[in-house]
């Protein structure tokens, strides 16, 4: 176990530093980063343990996460809706302000984002999402500007569901 601690939301005081945790690891530093679903950011390592970078706000969340990844060197980001402005989309946490800054705002509203993954070498992102039983892969390229979509099952079934991505090459 990394990390276990427990979040009471029934108590009139909630003690919850994360709620339901998503991991990603910069494999260049071995740091271990944990973005809270409400928006809290931590970190682990064997050098520092456990630090708590920001903390979620359960009455207010400033974000709802569904999924994080760290680009190795690029910084960590996450994919889902900010509370105050409502806009859908990636976001990169600032470890300097300790805030959550836009990357790219989703063009599609209806769209469920499930997960994604960041492409190495350009910084794309790779979103998979959901549009009732159609499942699809989408692009957004770097700095967020454009996206579009790569693969879609049609609208099937519901038992094809894409949960994961991962992006096992490198383009040179």
């Amino acid at each position: 176990v990394l990390v276990n601690w427990l979040c009471d939301l029934e108590s009139e005081v909630p003690d919850c530093k994360l709620y339901f945790p998503r991991l990603a690891v910069d494999r260049l530093t071995g740091i271990v980063y944990l973005a809270g679903m409400l928006g809290g950011v931590a970190t682990w390592d064997p050098v520092d343990g456990f630090q708590t970078l920001v903390e979620n706000n359960i009455e207010e969340p400033t974000h709802v996460f569904s999924a994080v990844d760290h680009l190795d060197g690029g910084g960590l980001f996450a994919l889902g809706q900010d509370q105050t402005t409502g806009v859908v989309g990636i976001f990169t946490f600032d470890e300097t302000t300790a805030t959550w800054g836009l990357v790219g705002e989703w063009p599609e509203s209806f769209h469920a984002l499930d997960n994604f993954a960041i492409e190495s070498e350009t910084g794309d992102f790779y979103v998979t999402l959901h549009i009732g039983h159609a499942q699809e892969v989408w692009r957004m390229v770097a700095d967020g500007s454009y996206a579009s979509q790569l693969f879609t099952t049609g609208y099937v079934n519901e038992t094809r569901r894409f949960f994961d991505l991962g992006v096992l090459w490198d383009q040179k």
